[in-house]
């Protein structure tokens, strides 16, 4: 078996990775008999690997991380001669090429698919885009069915969690699927949103921004501060926030009808009650103007014009 995984989101191909592993090698302990990782090797070493057989009977699964000609044009010989150590290696062994990027137009990626198309296996995780949640909600019911042995989690349930926590880090994600499988709690929209009002943190701090709640908004950031858990990760999250938040507004004249509407922003329908009516209150005009500043600060912070602390309090909370 050879995979190709691939794609932006670090950590999700590393929870592959390891999902492989656990298959493959089941309650086997991992040790240099039966699992060997490579970072960018060169291909005499990569060949030479390749054709070892594993210690005794069982399975040997052989991690490439970062080869550089999968993303990168080789040289006709050097292809031939990884494709020829592929096609030799023996049954048992697992080539597993975790990257980046994997460039599917190159002549080395079309020839492995062309070659070992029955036992190729490819899989890409981008980054989740900020501005759809049903790909990132579908995967926290994914993650929990796992997590819970096949139990199976609401999509608005889902949708919420995604919502509240972001979707710019999926490890973050994965964290806040697990806490709350360990509480023990009844996950519901109202005992999720009981969690949410219990904790003094950058989510509750972004909610009363979007509703332009200034004073219970800079009341949460002060504690944050406080806290040290200020960091400009918040930019990003709130970027992402005021954006789809910006984008259900907007769209709300041109879908009158829920489902439409629905299906445009990427959400339930039963999710989309629950953003209209937090952001009944709030004009388009505001969400437009704060998602203005967000960016600017972030220009700013990033390009060591300003500091991070200063410009949000200055340009964003107290304006």
């Amino acid at each position: 078996m050879i995979y190709l995984i691939s794609g932006k989101d670090k950590f999700r191909r590393q929870n592959e990775v390891n999902n492989i592993k656990e298959k493959i090698l089941a309650k086997e302990e991992i040790n240099g008999f039966n699992y060997q990782e490579l970072e960018n090797p060169d291909l005499s070493e990569l060949c030479a690997v390749i054709q070892t057989p594993a210690f005794g009977s069982g399975k040997k699964i052989i991690l490439v991380k970062e080869f550089t000609p999968l993303d990168s044009k080789a040289e006709d010989k050097d292809i031939e001669r990884l494709c020829n150590s592929l096609a030799s290696k023996p049954s048992e062994n697992i080539i597993i090429f975790d990257s980046e990027k994997i460039n599917g137009t190159l002549k080395l990626i079309k020839k492995i698919k062309k070659d070992f198309k029955d036992s190729v296996k490819e899989e890409k995780f981008e980054l989740f885009r900020s501005w759809d949640l049903k790909e990132a909600s579908d995967w926290v019911c994914k993650t929990y069915s796992k997590m819970k042995d096949g139990e199976k989690l609401n999509m608005e349930i889902a949708e919420f969690i995604a919502d509240q926590v972001g979707v710019e880090d999926s490890a973050k994600l994965y964290s806040e699927i697990e806490r709350l499988i360990t509480s023990g709690k009844e996950l519901t929209i109202k005992n999720l949103e009981k969690d949410l009002d219990s904790k003094h943190d950058v989510f509750k701090l972004i909610k009363h921004i979007t509703q332009n709640q200034r004073v219970k908004a800079l009341q949460e950031f002060e504690k944050l501060v406080k806290s040290r858990e200020l960091n400009i990760g918040l930019l990003a999250i709130l970027e992402t926030t005021l954006s789809s938040s910006l984008k259900l507004k907007l769209a709300e004249k041109k879908y009158p009808n829920k489902n439409e509407l629905a299906e445009f922003i990427g959400m339930t329908p039963g999710r989309l009650y629950y953003q209209q009516k937090d952001l009944a209150q709030v004009s388009i005009s505001h969400l437009n103007n704060c998602l203005n500043k967000v960016l600017e600060i972030e220009r700013k912070v990033k390009t060591g014009r300003d500091q991070l602390e200063r410009a949000i309090r200055r340009d964003l909370l107290l304006v």
